[in-house]
């Protein structure tokens, strides 16, 4: 009865130790991302930005992509992406989007939310990316509005 009880007490502290050192990692990683988002971009030039969007990959690279949290910023000139962990950076020039939408799934993924979904061209080839993020709709009214000040 006692090495139960010492069992479970043991696999809770396990728990507890793993997910306060997982938070531990997401906060570093977090504080990493916010401060290369100040020393690339100055204040007057954001737009909008997260440091909490989900990547739901590139729709090119196909289905057997890792999903992945990470910066989307939105400046006058582009939409930028930095994916925390691989570090990867994604560029959207403005005058490459196409097409906003809000889908459910994206690359056979879904997580039962809205998706910021940005269609583009690329060497007069179309793509996509997408990510969940807070108020996908405030990120699709903006670009929206952006294209249409600038006449793209």
């Amino acid at each position: 009865m006692r090495t139960g009880l010492l069992v479970g007490i043991l696999v809770l502290f396990g728990v507890f130790l793993l997910l306060a050192v997982i938070g531990w990692v997401y906060s570093v990683l977090r504080r990493k991302l916010e401060r290369e988002i100040k020393e690339r971009f100055d204040k007057d030039q954001v737009l909008g930005a997260t440091i909490r969007a989900n990547f739901f990959g590139q729709r090119s690279k196909g289905r057997k992509q890792v999903r992945g949290n990470g910066a989307l910023v939105l400046t006058r000139n582009e939409l930028f992406f930095k994916l925390a962990v691989p570090a990867r950076e994604y560029l959207i020039p403005m005058t490459s989007v196409k097409e906003v939408s809000m889908p459910r799934s994206f690359n056979g993924k879904s997580i039962l939310t809205r998706l910021l979904c940005v269609e583009f061209e690329v060497n007069n080839q179309r793509d996509a990316i997408a990510w969940a993020v807070k108020a996908p709709e405030s990120w699709k009214a903006a670009i929206d509005r952006l294209l249409e000040e600038q006449g793209l």
